[in-house]
């Protein structure tokens, strides 16, 4: 197990996002042990936190080692090495040195860090600089040399026996001439030097390297459409003045006729076709509907009755009325599709685009023509078809990279090294991207990186953490990219498309000086429910393929069998790349049901898509509001937000920082604090941390606390119940729990639609985990007249029953509050409860809590089970049978709908509470609670003292020195919403 600490002022107080800690954690476990926990905290510059988190780390999580990041340059406030060398008992000043060495290659400006490394106990502490690029170089130059020294803290006696062993038997130094076509001898290093990446860094490099214009090309139109005056319709010309009535037919215009100039009178009028140019002295078309004929002469109209009134320019386009001269007709996004190219037809252009050089390289000895005589091909032993050069031709062209936007040529290489080094040299500076399949991966043939080294290529990464694909390699020289691409084929087609596309798109932009966003570069995403019954996690994100269907306005995709890099028959039927999590210790699989993130393949998906009979799109009653809501209108099935937690995104999740109690005199203080809120391995745990281990027991009855603070982040977000300012005393003591409770209040609001959480409850007794909906503003009066959804609420206690059933972690509880005021609230017209096996509960693994939230009820579910279904019908005061006994207790709903008070727009809230008075936790007795009882009564004036005076009992539940207090942490998987 290991610890990153982050130090930093503005990445603790949330105005600014940590990237050396995350990136940190990254390198431990992809260069030291994929498998590990790593405890990750993000603390301000203050000396006594610091040597306290350190101490925690080390003397109660008992780690490995400690890696901190930041505070190590001579700034006033850069007190790391002071705090650590506090808390050490040996220095080991050779490792320091050794990451100066190495950062001195690179810059003379790391003599300015003053690094400690020491071991407090039986675990190693080490200092970072603070930037990504520092902390990285650092971490490489000690990597190889941690283990032992973890060995020897540990006093692993074989195993440091088994690194002397190897350290005494390596050969000494000689130099020796290295061929480079020569087969590799079974002693070289077979571990790859380049760190493995995430793919959305991968990407970010990526585009990154390719720069653009900020402002967008726009294309305008030199002439009016239409350029006459144009009939709409097939029908009748005329002078509205001279209204309804039988008219003489003059002439016939027909599309493509001139302009007819000649005046004519009231009684008379024009047979016209639809965008026909209308005679200049006629202002209206009558359509032929509204027509009789009177007479005719061999088939030609002579008389005919307009039965409608007619009136000024009615069914005729205005001159410009679909495009004026010098409007702007479109903003260029490349490569020019056939919207843009129909477009710029209409108004007479030609298209005109500097074209994309693309060249594709194909490496291997073993590669023959597809089209190749078969029997020759096949004659000759060892022998394969290249279909990745098909394939990435085929490609290119579906994605718009035609004739006229991209010069493509295509290279088949062999296995040597100096034939690569000949065509990549060539091509340097002419090709603005080389696609090369294979020799990316550390075989004896594999020569890209080395070639692409030698002609001075900016290697930029070598490995990606992902499946399949984790070769690929990217690098660029003068105006050349160069994207190594994985030699089986469906390694190739998923790179292709999640790398080598988006740059393709940007870079034939950037060379026609347009701007590419990245959402208009990836992929786009949808969300999809598994139809496969399981699938097999791997410990690196992996891109299933899979078929999509369309049922009832729902998406469903199924795996195409198996999924091996060299299968390519996988991508025959594919029309998405599943995004599938991380295996992980509690989740291996995947099952049917579960939804998932996938990466649509545009060319393939519209098929699919198009042999539903459903709709493209049924449009959503569901709206949304919020800086991270997606803009709407939506379609019925729309993924309107959603939070994986691979980090904690603070402009989602706004903390609040109060000591209310939410309202019903709970005892916990909630903060925005790293050890009681953070996101680690794609989950976010909310975790309890006593008070007291902060402060000291005494500051509980002395203290005085006061949540007013300096900074917009630090201040107090709930002033009732004496939630900003309390003083404790014997009696009333200062709340002696820290936890936390985020909302997206300021984030994401919505009305009516689905939403899905997974979610692990927390185990200890008083622990009181929620998953609930407030509405954005009080539109119908204060709580509980303008709603409260809860979607779930438990208990933490292990044993904990009244009337014999369990009510602790056993059971999981939907409801709603609705009311006149809260002496009237008909919640338990509404609440639902859902209990275990015995033995098996809701703490035992993450389960999925639902709700379907439409214009006439709100249904809870359970893992796919309704809980329980609350129609509106006459409206919510009839559903309550509230009494009307006081003006107060009035229907605040009476002229609202139905659906009243839920027919407003909410916002989500994540929290876990301790305790409280207002009978969530029913008393013991009549209740039980074990052996265990209950410290506190509902009524009692100094519940939170009696509550902590109980602490002996309560404490050991929550198994705080276990795990890092994992297992009494409320922990979430993901939160999605989608439109209704």
């Amino acid at each position: 197990m290991f610890s990153v600490i982050t130090v930093s002022d503005t990445c603790s107080n949330g105005t600014a996002t940590d990237i050396s800690g995350p990136h940190l954690v990254s390198l431990v476990k992809t260069k030291l042990n994929p498998s590990a926990d790593v405890h990750y905290v993000v603390v301000p510059d203050e000396i006594e936190i610091i040597k306290q988190s350190l101490i925690y780390a080390v003397d109660v999580l008992r780690v490995n080692a400690v890696f901190t990041t930041g505070g190590t340059g001579f700034a006033p406030r850069d007190i790391t090495p002071e705090a650590t060398k506090a808390v050490i008992s040996k220095e080991a000043p050779q490792l320091a040195l050794a990451m100066t060495l190495k950062s001195l290659e690179k810059t003379k400006f790391a003599v300015l860090s003053r690094a400690i490394c020491g071991v407090r106990n039986r675990t190693l502490i080490v200092n970072f600089p603070g930037s990504k690029k520092a902390v990285e170089e650092c971490f490489l130059s000690i990597v190889d040399v941690v283990p032992h020294m973890l060995q020897l803290l540990s006093d692993d006696i074989p195993k440091v026996r088994e690194t002397h062993k190897k350290v005494q038997s390596d050969g000494g130094a000689e130099h020796v001439h290295v061929c480079p076509h020569a087969t590799g001898k079974g002693g070289e290093d077979r571990n790859s030097p380049f760190p493995m990446i995430d793919v959305d860094e991968a990407v970010k490099t990526i585009l990154e390297s390719i720069t653009s214009k900020s402002s967008p090309k726009k294309q305008f139109s030199r002439v009016n459409i239409p350029p006459f005056r144009a009939s709409i319709k097939d029908g009748y010309a005329l002078k509205s003045i001279g209204g309804k009535g039988v008219k003489r037919v003059v002439g016939y215009v027909a599309a493509g006729s001139g302009i007819i100039g000649d005046n004519f009178n009231i009684d008379e009028c024009y047979k016209i076709n639809t965008g026909a140019p209308v005679p200049e002295q006629a202002d209206a078309v009558i359509q032929i509907e509204d027509t009789k004929l009177i007479s005719a002469d061999n088939d030609i109209e002579r008389i005919v009755e307009i039965l409608a009134d007619p009136s000024p320019n009615l069914d005729i386009r205005s001159i410009g009325s679909d495009l004026r001269m010098a409007e702007e007709v479109f903003q260029y996004h490349f490569p020019v599709d056939a919207a843009q190219k129909s477009l710029l037809a209409s108004i007479g252009e030609p298209l005109a685009v500097d074209k994309l050089k693309v060249v594709i390289i194909s490496t291997g000895d073993e590669l023959v023509h597809p089209y190749e005589d078969s029997n020759q091909a096949t004659s000759i032993e060892g022998k394969i078809y290249d279909s990745n050069t098909t394939m990435l031709v085929q490609l290119l062209r579906q994605f718009g990279f035609n004739e006229e936007q991209c010069e493509l040529h295509q290279l088949v290489v062999r296995d040597e090294y100096e034939s690569l080094r000949k065509e990549v040299k060539v091509l340097t500076g002419v090709a603005h991207a080389i696609i090369c399949t294979g020799g990316v991966s550390m075989g004896d043939k594999d020569f890209v990186k080395p070639v692409l080294k030698d002609l001075g290529y900016d290697l930029k990464f070598g490995r990606v953490n992902m499946k399949p694909g984790k070769p690929f390699t990217f690098a660029n020289k003068e105006k050349t990219l160069f994207f190594g691409l994985p030699g089986n084929p469906v390694s190739a087609f998923v790179t292709f498309h999640l790398f080598a596309l988006p740059a393709l798109r940007k870079y034939l932009a950037s060379i026609n000086e347009a701007p590419c966003v990245l959402a208009k570069c990836i992929l786009p995403k949808i969300s999809v429910e598994l139809l496969t019954e399981s699938y097999e996690l791997d410990p690196r994100p992996e891109f299933a393929r899979a078929t999509v269907i369309s049922k009832n306005n729902k998406l469903y995709a199924r795996i195409t069998g198996k999924q091996v890099s060299s299968r390519l028959k996988s991508i025959v039927e594919a029309d998405v790349l599943l995004h599938m999590p991380v295996r992980s210790s509690y989740k291996t699989t995947v099952t049917k049901g579960e939804c998932l993130i996938a990466s649509i393949l545009p060319c393939l998906l519209a098929v699919a898509l198009a042999e539903e009979s459903a709709p493209k799109c049924v449009a959503s009653p569901t709206t949304a509001s919020g800086s991270q809501a997606r803009a709407g209108p939506y379609c019925s099935g729309d993924l309107i937000f959603e939070d994986n937690f691979n980090f904690l995104d603070l402009e989602k999740w706004e903390h609040e920082n109060t000591l209310a109690g939410g309202g019903n005199w709970e005892f916990q203080w909630y903060t925005n604090n790293r050890a009681n809120s953070y996101c680690e391995n794609g989950i976010f745990y909310i975790r309890p941390t006593l008070v007291a281990d902060d402060t000291g027991e005494g500051f509980l009855s002395s203290g005085t606390l006061n949540l007013h603070g300096g900074q917009p982040a630090d201040l107090c977000t709930g002033p009732f119940f004496y939630g900003c300012e309390r003083a404790g005393n014997v009696n009333n003591i200062i709340n002696p729990i820290k936890s936390a409770r985020v909302r997206t209040v300021e984030s994401f609001n919505f009305k009516y639609g689905r939403m899905e959480v997974r979610a692990k409850v927390p185990t200890g007794d008083w622990l009181w985990p929620a998953l609930w909906l407030l509405p954005k503003r009080q539109v119908y009066g204060s709580w509980p007249a303008s709603g409260e959804i809860d979607l779930m609420e438990s208990r933490g206690n292990i044993d904990y029953r009244n009337g014999g059933v369990h009510i602790g972690v056993e059971q999981v509880g939907s409801t709603l509050h609705f009311g006149p005021n809260p002496d009237q609230n008909g919640w338990a017209t509404t609440v639902a409860y859902r209990n275990s096996a015995a033995g098996q509960g809701f703490n035992n693994g993450f389960h999925l809590y639902q709700l379907e939230w439409t214009q006439d009820h709100i249904t809870f579910s359970v893992d796919n089970q309704v809980l329980r279904r609350n129609d509106a019908g006459a409206g919510f005061w009839a559903k309550g049978g509230f009494v009307t006994t006081s003006p107060a207790s009035e229907n605040p709903w009476m002229h609202a709908t139905n659906m009243a008070p839920f027919d407003q727009e909410f916002y989500i809230i994540m929290n876990l509470a301790v305790g409280g008075t207002n009978g969530f936790f029913p008393d013991v007795p009549p209740a039980t609670n074990g052996a265990r009882g209950k410290p506190w009564a509902n009524t009692s004036p100094t519940a939170a003292r009696d509550f902590w005076n109980g602490r002996n009992y309560w404490v050991p539940t929550w198994r705080m020195g276990e795990n890092r207090g994992k297992e009494s942490s409320f922990q979430v998987d993901y939160v999605r919403v989608w439109a209704l």
